[in-house]
């Protein structure tokens, strides 16, 4: 089921064929608290607790991981698991194939590095939580960031217009 697809990636081929990737370095990107490294839960943690969320209250990432990994192959990937009101207009697998190639495009004309992609975009979610402290609890905007970033972290690039 599991072969490395690059030296520190594990590709998972679900029965239907379809890939996706799990590894150390992925994780690293999402959620590293290691000191002197940003990750996307850094970043988006940090926005959350600056508009009021506790320390206390910050989301335990593992059932994320877990959920993640249980659902691979499955059509209950990509389903976040946030509050009824609080769901998606659009769930991420197709915003992401929807979005990706004009945020792309932007990143590119950017001329930011491409290893710095992820923090850019963990940057932007950071905005997003600080901007909508009114509208949804900082919470629930953490929970929504990091429960899709995780998935689509997961998602063969291959199979997203644009992704290489």
């Amino acid at each position: 089921m599991g072969s490395p697809a690059d030296s520190a990636l594990i590709e998972v081929q679900a029965k239907d064929g379809t890939r996706y990737y799990f590894g150390d370095p992925l994780n690293m990107v999402l959620t590293s608290t290691r000191p002197g490294q940003l990750s996307v839960w850094r970043l988006a943690a940090g926005a959350a607790v600056s508009v009021g969320l506790s320390a206390e209250r910050l989301p335990d990432l593992d059932p994320i991981f877990a959920r993640v990994a249980a659902t691979i192959g499955t059509p209950d990937f990509g389903m976040p698991d946030l509050p009824h009101r609080n769901g998606p207009h659009e769930l991420p697998r197709a915003a992401l194939g929807r979005h990706w190639p004009k945020v792309k495009e932007l990143l590119i004309a950017a001329l930011l590095e491409r290893i710095h992609w992820p923090l850019e975009l963990a940057m932007a979610a950071q905005s997003l939580i600080k901007l909508g402290k009114g509208i949804i609890e900082p919470q629930v905007a953490l929970l929504a960031v990091m429960d899709s970033a995780i998935m689509m972290s997961k998602v063969d690039p291959l199979t997203v217009p644009g992704g290489d």
